[in-house]
This record gives C-alpha cells, sequence and structure tokens, in this order.
C-alpha cells in the first residue's frame, strides 16, 4: 500500500500536457475518464478508441464559457472498468474507463499502469497512445 501512496503523490494537479478545451456537454461524472471530441463536443470515450487523453476534472458544459481540462501525456489518474495489476497496458471500455489490452494486434493502447487496483478505483497511468499494427 504504500509504494501506491507514493505513485499517486507524484501525479501533479497541472500539467504542462493539460490542454483546455471548450466543453458544452455534461461531463460532471466523467474526472480521470478517457475522452474524445465527437464534433460537437467532449465526450467520454467508448470501445478500442484513440482518444485526446483523460478529462481532468468533471465539468457541466451549462455554460458557453466552460473549459475542460485534457491531460495529453505524461502522468495522470485513471478509473479502472477492471481489475488491473502495475505493468498491464490500458484501453477505453464503453465507459471511458480502463481496460486491460489482453492481446496487442489492433488495438488503441492509451496508457501503462503504473499501480494496481480493483475497478471503479482511480489509480496512475503513464499515457501513451498508440495504436497496434
Amino acid at each position: 500500500m504504500a509504494q501506491g501512496f507514493v505513485i499517486r503523490s507524484l501525479v501533479p494537479a497541472v500539467s504542462p500536457f493539460d490542454i483546455s478545451y471548450p466543453n458544452t456537454a455534461n461531463l460532471s461524472t466523467g474526472q480521470y475518464l478517457f475522452c474524445v471530441d465527437n464534433g460537437t463536443a467532449l465526450a467520454v470515450a467508448g470501445t478500442n478508441v484513440v482518444t485526446l487523453g483523460v478529462l481532468q476534472d468533471g465539468t457541466d458544459g451549462s455554460s458557453r464559457a466552460t473549459v475542460s481540462t485534457v491531460r495529453t501525456a505524461g502522468l495522470t489518474k485513471i478509473i479502472l472498468g477492471q481489475d488491473a495489476n502495475i505493468g498491464d497496458y490500458v484501453k477505453s471500455g464503453t465507459n471511458g474507463q480502463a481496460y486491460i489490452v489482453s492481446t496487442v494486434s489492433g488495438q488503441a493502447i492509451e496508457g501503462y499502469l503504473l499501480d494496481g487496483g480493483l475497478s471503479g478505483q482511480a489509480v496512475v497511468m503513464l499515457i501513451q497512445h498508440q495504436k497496434a499494427a
């Protein structure tokens, strides 16, 4: 447990890899989920897609001035969609949560876990966008 605490404390609150993204969608429950631009607004990512990154805040998009922060590289927290271990490669699932990449071929690998945990927990991930052939 001590190792997980140390790793989690290394995730910066603000990163040079954060981008501010205009948002008109309700993503109030989207913090630490993979996200995409669906053509009109930010959205929680679907299964096995290349993502923009990980949503760092849960904005409701209630005003035109609403801006969301998306981390595009580096360390982030991510919500697990299944139990996972340190060293697992992950991809986006239907709900934007991180799922283990079981076979690399044809998968949109989004990150490498530096922390393990149970489904529904926030863990530390190094963002690594890559589409395997």
